[in-house]
């Protein structure tokens, strides 16, 4: 299982640097934090406006799992709730592995590969590959798991937009809060977009072979 998400605020072009606490990477518009802990993205700024795009790095998270165990029953887990991932840097490229899955203190057989490479023109690049050994079905993962987004301007509208066949569709999410929060499929549709018309995430795929189905 491999998936390929971009994110994208502005231009990117930096490696990471290793701190005490963390992976950095900083460049003149934007820096972002990893917690070598659990892979987990802690920080994300945009140094030419401000805008800190994690409201709390606490509620950042690396990844979660929906597992459907072979006596039929379901687990969920988290990046956090395991061992520590063994981390490897090349470059711009930084992995962490979570050699063996546990539930409940159990060994599942499971492996879990993320990678974030930088990309001077495109962004924070992730990919993930799952390595199942067990007879459980690996359900769903959550890969990257943001968190948190925080509103970069509380006096003006922040929506989310993807294409429809036809038009761009928008949801809103600040001030007005739909029950309907706002979703697309990559690369069904071809990107997601927080924005309030100044700046945003950008979310797209760089997987056109649609061997997964890829939800935002």
């Amino acid at each position: 299982m491999k998936k390929y998400i971009l994110f994208v605020i502005c231009i990117i072009c930096a490696g990471f640097v290793h701190a005490q606490h963390s992976h950095q990477s900083e460049t003149g518009f934007i820096s972002c934090t990893f917690d070598p802990d659990n892979g987990a993205l802690t920080g994300l700024v945009n140094k030419k406006t401000g805008w800190n795009v994690l409201a709390d790095g606490k509620y950042g998270n690396s990844f979660n799992m929906r597992i459907k165990l072979p006596d039929g029953k379901i687990c969920n887990l988290n990046g956090k709730s395991q061992q520590k991932p063994k981390i490897d840097q090349d470059g711009n490229l930084v992995t962490f592995t979570w050699s063996n899955l546990k539930n409940n203190g159990k060994d599942l057989n499971i492996a879990f590969i993320g990678s974030i490479r930088i990309d001077s023109e495109e962004g924070l690049l992730y990919s993930g590959e799952v390595k199942n050994s067990s007879d459980a079905v690996v359900e769903e993962l959550v890969w990257p798991y943001i968190g948190e987004v925080a509103v970069p301007d509380k006096n003006k509208k922040f929506n989310f937009q993807h294409v429809t066949y036809s038009a761009m569709s928008e949801t809103s999410l600040y001030p007005d809060i739909n029950n309907y929060n706002g979703s697309c499929s990559l690369p069904v549709n071809c990107f997601g977009l927080l924005n309030n018309d100044k700046e945003g995430l950008y979310i797209s795929s760089k997987d056109v072979d649609l061997n997964e189905y890829i939800h935002c």
